[in-house]
């Protein structure tokens, strides 16, 4: 009994499925009638409106969806479709021939206008004169006749025009079909997802029926449902196996369409995109005729008034030849002819003279190609230059290193110690100087806040400044160590002795773990190259006085030394925090930068430094170098220059300046070679590899 139900439920769910199928169809054909219909009508509007193109496609395009609706629904509203056929067909002849005639009457005018301008240019030839013919800018019509200019060129511009508006015609037609092929793919797609559900819905109906069979079989079977229920269901699955047969077809009818129309699609695509570059080398060609057109105009004009004057000369010519100077005339010519012979052997010399310097030419390039052969020499030279120099370095730390009677270099090990001695002897008068600077500055200050100074007792104090100690160059080429070097320059930053010129003046002491005392030990650790000990003592300072100028810049530059750039750059920059105008921290930032390549930092700092500091030769000096680097050789020459303005005894600077004349291009060899020598004479050492190259040179100049 309860297989009778459940057969029962799925026969009713089937009756209640069939229905929706076939409203759905219905849908589909009134969606054709209806979409033909609207289509039909806007034909309609366009063709009162004088739109003949688009009216005939609009006619066409509803014309194919009556057709599709009759094929796939042929009893779907007969009568009413029937008439619409006809109506669109017999619209679709009249537009036609209207077409027909339109093109037979655009071609029958196109040969009127080409007879008009043929003629016309004969014309113009016959009244041309015979002395100045134009040189035409295109295809000679009739032969011996030259045509008119004016008329050629309309010609080519009415052929033109012509092929442009049948390209357009062409491109309106095809894109119509684009349309009309693009709605016909999207009916075709629409009608295969239809079909495509319909028959999921179709195949679950009849698995549910095969069910329901197979169920009522055994009902029957038992006796318990009569062989009439059984012949319904197998009726009601022959129906949905038939509407799914249907189905198929209409599927494979479909896709047949959408591939149809797909091809055509792309067929209509293909040809669109050729008529479109067509049209684009139409257009090319238009205006390169245009630009010929508006050149054979100004020819012509310039060949009129040549043959103007022309005429005016054969007229004054035959006056001459009446008035009896053919002589003169003849005369004339021969001088001409000789002069003529002349300069013909004028050329014949300047070719001589031409092959001449290319072989000049030819024996330069050689001559250039042995140069590199010997700049590659040179290099690999200069390869093993630096490599001896790495190992005479080497040996010369060994000697230094090697205590005093160790061996045969004894004598050499006393006098570095010697001159150890004698450096540490002026390192501490330099010192004593910067007490006392220190101490001077001190007294004028505290004097300065007294309301009855003794004006006697500020000159003794301001005398102070009197008793500094001064090196001759000679003294001062024995100190090879940059801090000493910055001590000694009257221009130098004073950052490693930051320390030292914060020291009492004689006779006092600071008192233990105050910003001076650990200012002072700083300084020593430094001088002594301790560079942790340095760090750890500025530090300390800087825990005394978190905002000290001095500290800071002290702290930075030994870390600079230390090789920690990153540590160097946050202590400079706090200085430059607290105090933006320090030139004394600019500068030493300049330095950091420097030493990690980063030239146009460095330049920036440098030139901060010197807004306060112009007479820096360090920081001058620098900028020559960062300026070699970044290839600005005039800036570089002109800080060279002014480094030698501030301080003539800057040997490197006429080194480098020697270096920048010897590769400047061209080369200037006379400058090279003097700064050369004057930076030899001011205690540079010699370079093998720069007098090798001011050698090569000299050598070129000669040749």
């Amino acid at each position: 009994m309860k297989r009778l139900i459940f057969a029962l439920l799925l026969l009713f769910v089937g009756l209640l499925v069939s229905p929706s199928i076939h409203a759905q169809a219905a849908g589909s054909a009134s969606d054709l009638h209806f979409n033909g219909f609207v289509i039909y009508n806007e034909a309609g509007r366009l063709e009162k409106s004088g739109d003949l193109d688009m009216a005939l496609a609009k006619y066409k395009q509803a014309g194919e969806l009556y057709s599709t609706l009759e094929k796939n629904y042929p009893t779907y509203e007969v009568e009413t479709r029937t008439n619409r056929q006809r109506t669109i067909a017999t619209a679709i002849a009249r537009l036609e021939g209207t077409q027909s005639k339109n093109a037979a009457a655009s071609q029958a005018a196109l040969e009127l206008e080409k007879a008009r301008i043929a003629a016309q240019a004969q014309a113009s030839a016959q009244a041309m004169p015979q002395s100045a013919p134009v040189q035409s800018a295109g295809p000679v019509q009739d032969a011996g006749e030259i045509p008119s200019l004016d008329g050629l060129l309309r010609g080519w511009e009415s052929k033109m025009r012509g092929k442009i508006l049948e390209l357009e015609r062409d491109k309106k037609q095809l894109e119509l079909d684009l349309n009309k092929w693009g709605e016909w793919h999207n009916w075709a797609a629409g009608e295969m997802n239809r079909v495509t559900g319909e028959n999921a819905t179709l195949t679950k109906k009849s698995a549910a029926l095969e069910q329901a069979i197979l169920g009522m079989q055994n009902e029957v079977e038992a006796g318990r449902a009569a062989s009439t229920q059984l012949n319904d269901l197998k009726q009601q699955k022959a129906a949905v196996d038939a509407e799914l047969a249907k189905n198929a077809r209409q599927l494979a009818a479909a896709e047949k369409a959408a591939a149809d129309a797909t091809a055509k699609l792309k067929t209509a695509t293909d040809s669109l995109a050729v008529i479109q570059q067509d049209k684009a080398k139409l257009d090319t060609e238009r205006e390169k005729l245009t630009k010929e057109r508006d050149e054979a105009l100004k020819e012509r004009d310039v060949a009129n008034a040549k043959a103007l004057g022309a005429q005016a000369e054969v007229d004054a010519l035959k006056k001459k030849t009446a008035s009896g100077d053919m002589k003169k005339l003849i005369a004339e010519n021969e001088r001409l002819q000789k002069a003529l012979a002349a300069a013909e052997k004028q050329v014949e010399g300047l070719k001589a003279d031409n092959t001449r310097k290319d072989q000049e030419i030819t024996k330069l390039r050689g001559d250039v190609t042995t140069l590199q052969g010997q700049l590659t020499a040179l290099r690999q030279e200069s390869a093993q230059y630096q490599t001896q120099v790495a190992d005479l370095t080497r040996q010369l730390k060994e000697l230094k290193e090697m205590p005093a009677g160790a061996g045969p270099n004894e004598p050499n090990a006393l006098i570095t110690q010697e001159n150890e001695m004698l450096r540490s002897i002026i390192m501490r008068q330099l010192r004593l100087q910067n007490r006392q600077q220190q101490a001077k500055e001190l007294i004028i200050a505290q004097l300065s806040k007294m309301e009855n100074a003794s004006t006697d007792l500020l000159k003794q104090v301001e005398e102070l400044k009197n008793t500094r100690m001064t090196l001759s160059p000679d003294e001062e080429k024995l100190f090879k160590d940059p801090a000493a070097k910055e001590l000694i320059g009257s221009n130098g930053v004073q950052a490693t002795l930051i320390a030292a010129s914060a020291t009492p003046p004689s006779g006092s002491m600071p008192a233990p773990g105050s910003l001076t005392a650990l200012l002072l030990r700083a300084s020593e650790a430094y001088n002594a190259k301790d560079f942790a000990t340095a760090v750890k003592f500025y530090d300390d300072a800087l825990r005394v006085e978190p905002k000290s100028i001095d500290a800071l810049i002290g702290l930075g530059m030994t870390q600079q030394r230390a090789g920690k750039f990153a540590e160097s750059e946050a202590a400079l920059q706090k200085a430059l925090a607290y105090d933006p105008d320090n030139a004394n921290a600019a500068y030493a930032m300049g330095v950091t930068h420097f030493k990690q390549e980063r030239w146009k930092e460095s330049m920036t700092f440098f030139e901060k430094s010197l807004v306060k500091t112009p007479q820096n030769a360090s920081a001058r000096h620098y900028l020559g170098i960062i300026s070699t680097k970044l290839n600005l050789v005039e800036r570089a020459e002109r800080e060279f220059k002014t480094t030698l303005a501030i301080d003539p005894e800057h040997g490197e600077a006429h080194f480098n300046l020697a270096v920048l004349y010897a590769t400047w291009d061209p080369p200037q060899w006379d400058k090279a070679r003097e700064e050369y020598a004057a930076a030899l004479k001011k205690g540079v050492k010699p370079d093998e590899n720069l007098e090798r190259l001011l050698e090569g040179g000299k050598k070129v100049s000669q040749n």
